[in-house]
């Protein structure tokens, strides 16, 4: 860090991220450094570096940004309990094709289709059910 180059004796090279073995200390200096800028500083010293970097959002946050707005990134999600939810996209963008975002299953949606691949048939599946095993 520009002005804290005493930080630089806790950096091990061989680690893809360091976290300067747990210290607590390294941490507390280094939020130091970074309460010093807003975050839009931040992001600006980012894009000058060309460091990968980008902003916690808050959920209220994410869909007025630029970044995610220009990745087109904020998506409707149809919800089965829900309905309609305002999410994030799939990060992963592959030209020429559209991913969709699909809600995860609701309790028990797939329990029959499960059971029945694990060979449980009709009968079984009830009695499981009426065991309160499933």
């Amino acid at each position: 860090m520009p002005g804290r180059e005493d930080l630089i004796g806790d950096h091990r090279a061989e680690l893809v991220v360091d976290f300067g073995d747990g210290d607590g200390d390294l941490r507390l200096e280094i939020q130091k450094v970074f309460d010093t800028k807003t975050q839009a500083e931040w992001m600006d010293v980012a894009v000058e570096h060309d460091i990968a970097l980008g902003p916690a959002l808050s959920f209220d946050d994410f869909a007025s940004d630029p970044h995610i707005q220009a990745r087109k990134q904020v998506v409707t999600e149809r919800h089965p309990v829900f309905g309609d939810i305002l999410t994030l996209g799939n990060p992963v963008l592959v030209p020429g094709t559209e991913l969709t975002i699909r809600s995860a299953p609701t309790h028990g949606e797939h329990t029959d289709e499960v059971l029945a691949e694990l060979g449980y048939d009709e009968t079984a599946r009830e009695k499981l059910r009426t065991n309160g095993v499933v």
